[in-house]
């Protein structure tokens, strides 16, 4: 008996119960006998000129699920109690087939028994030698091991260090019961593998809801369902919530079309059972222009978030994102432990010297710390960086680090473009101006160096901003020390510091350049100061800056913004010549222009006549 003969037999099942499954229904049964999730079997049987995906996926599938439920309960082959989904159809077929089950190996074989954490990617799962024994099903249905949702949880290789990240999420989601837990950094820094190996460890010691024996308590912070969903596609949150609902329920409930009912069923689910979700790519749902404010097509996502935090209920939501969300940010300081929190950096020394370890380096290599403490422990930068020195250094890390300069391959500048791409200009002045420093700085020398009408309502603004965005790297005061130029004397003091992460740094250096080149090409071609840009806006090299400093600056900067506009002009005598009519276009100009850009000017010419 193949799967048609499978389908047939269900659907003379349905028809002795006075159920009937339409044409829709069975491309769905279909479907999850052979293990495919909804989307997967849209497309599989190309059910695009019948209906859309979205009623497929919120409509028609619960009310698939409820009709095969009233059958199979009918037939005696499971309970009003127990869960009926794909990811354990074929254990209650097996049951309905016990007087022909000679054929159930071929099935099994051909088939596979879907997985219920990969059938995303449309994978069997090891074939069934024979079926279970009654008594054995009911033991299967009736543990309620943690559920993990079908094919979203993204693959754990490898994982060093977090410990204490990973206590303080085991402390406010178990014996705080935080309902909303928001872990936030820039873009693979290891959100997504922190979370995966949060649900790996309370997995371990908190195997399944039901006691052992009857004589166990149940552990009351045992997850009935762990769900983890993407957002990564921006999906409309009605499709979400449908989502949630259906598999929180195992089908059992149809969602409501209305969005405030919808949040309303969820929050009962969580009421009624505990569950924890886990939402990923928050930060899509948001607008690039307005920090922590969402797209106006969004917006209702933060009536979830807001409800997911205020209803009692008992289970948790994790939400992994690059930016925070406005709702967090509000409420974060509560004395409640409702909402939380947690902020990533990068791996200790001592984890990250252990992810190269494992990427080829003896643990005696020498400077291997010194790679780590370059990249200021970014695992996905080491990840990088480790394949190119030991392809392109023979595995020489002084050779690597004798260059100066951190490298930043394009996967990993096209995860900071998705970041950046859309700051405002304020914020884009202010980590501009971080870059140029190199090191950190107060909000008050940044106002100095803004050309602003409001200089210091714009760096507090901005500086929150890029803050809330993952981008900025805040430094306690005691932890400061400032070399005073005037003197040798060292000064402590009181104000916070600012300064970016050394890949931040890097590719907004780069980014800089780019930008001033472009800038110098326009002013050129133009004629007019009001093209100066970054040319007039930022000074290259800062005279207030400790000497090595301005060494460093000069290095960074100077010398290769000659070197970029050199390759683009032919020669540096195009360059200079080049150099010398924006120079005198500054010095003619009747327009006051208040900035650097004479300064700069001056500066670039002095590299180009050494």
């Amino acid at each position: 008996m193949d799967t048609e003969g499978i389908v047939e037999l269900i659907i003379s099942k349905c028809d002795r119960c006075g159920v009937k499954l339409d044409h829709l229904d069975k491309q769905l049964l279909k479907g999850s006998l052979e293990g495919l999730t909804v989307e997967a079997t849209y497309r599989r049987y190309a059910l695009h000129n019948s209906c859309t995906l979205g009623y497929l996926k919120t409509n028609r599938s619960p009310k698939f699920w409820k009709k095969l439920g009233i059958v199979f309960q009918d037939l005696g082959i499971v309970t009003s109690a127990d869960r009926l989904g794909r990811s354990n159809i074929w254990s209650y077929i097996f049951l309905l087939m016990e007087n022909k089950n000679k054929d159930i190996h071929q099935i099994g074989n051909q088939i596979g028994v879907p997985n219920p954490e990969d059938t995303k990617n449309q994978q069997p799962a090891t074939p069934i030698s024979e079926p279970p024994s009654r008594e054995q099903q009911q033991q299967s249905t009736q543990s309620s091991p943690m559920l993990l949702a079908h094919g979203e949880l993204p693959k754990l290789l490898e994982f060093y260090g977090r410990e204490d990240q990973l206590r303080q999420l085991e402390k406010w989601i178990l014996t705080d019961r935080s309902r909303v837990v928001a872990i936030i950094g820039i873009g693979g820094v290891g959100k997504k593998s922190l979370a995966h190996k949060f649900i790996e460890e309370i997995q371990k010691k908190l195997p399944c809801l039901e006691p052992k024996s009857s004589n166990d308590p149940i552990d009351p912070n045992a997850f009935s369902n762990i769900v983890w969903r993407s957002l990564r596609h921006a999906p409309p949150i009605q499709e979400l919530l449908s989502d949630l609902i259906s598999e929180i329920s195992d089908h059992r409930i149809t969602p409501m079309n209305n969005i405030d009912r919808g949040i309303s069923q969820l929050i009962s689910l969580l009421r009624s059972q505990r569950c924890l979700l886990i939402l990923d790519d928050w930060e899509v749902l948001l607008d690039s222009t307005r920090t922590g404010i969402y797209q106006k097509e969004y917006s209702d996502y933060s009536e979830l978030l807001r409800q997911l935090g205020t209803n009692d209920h008992q289970s948790s939501c994790i939400v992994i994102s690059r930016e925070m969300p406005i709702e967090i940010v509000e409420k974060e300081r509560l004395t409640a432990p409702i909402y939380r929190i947690l902020r990533l950096k990068g791996l200790t020394m001592q984890a990250a010297s252990k992810l190269l370890i494992a990427r080829g380096f003896a643990a005696n290599t020498p400077q291997l710390s010194d790679l780590a403490q370059h990249y200021q422990g970014h695992p996905f930068a080491l990840q990088i960086v480790a394949n190119i020195v030991r392809e392109q250094f023979n595995g020489n890390i002084a050779d690597f680090l004798r260059l100066s300069t951190l490298v930043i391959d394009d996967a990993l500048s096209q995860l900071l473009d998705e970041q950046c791409q859309s700051l405002a200009k304020a914020e884009l002045e202010i980590i501009y101006w971080l870059a140029i420093a190199s090191r950190p700085v107060t909000q008050q020398q940044l106002s100095n160096w803004l050309c602003a009408e409001n200089p210091h309502s714009s760096t507090i603004n901005a500086l929150e901003s890029l803050r809330r965005r993952s981008l900025l790297q805040v430094v306690d005061p005691s932890d400061i020390v400032v070399m005073e130029r005037s003197t040798d004397d060292l000064e402590i003091t009181s104000q916070n510091h600012y300064t970016l992460e050394p890949v931040v740094r890097k590719y907004i250096s780069n980014r800089f350049i780019q930008e001033f080149c472009q800038n110098m090409n326009d002013l050129i071609a133009t004629q007019r100061l009001s093209q100066s840009g970054l040319v007039s806006s930022h000074h290259l090299v800062q005279s207030e800056s400790p000497e090595e400093f301005q060494i460093i600056q000069r290095h960074l900067f100077l010398e290769r913004i000659v070197a970029n506009l050199a390759r683009q002009w032919v020669s540096q005598d195009v360059l200079k010549v080049n150099c010398q009519a924006i120079l005198e276009l500054f010095a003619k100009s009747t327009i006051m222009i208040k900035g650097y850009g004479s300064d700069n000017l001056a500066l670039l010419m002095d590299v180009i006549a050494e």
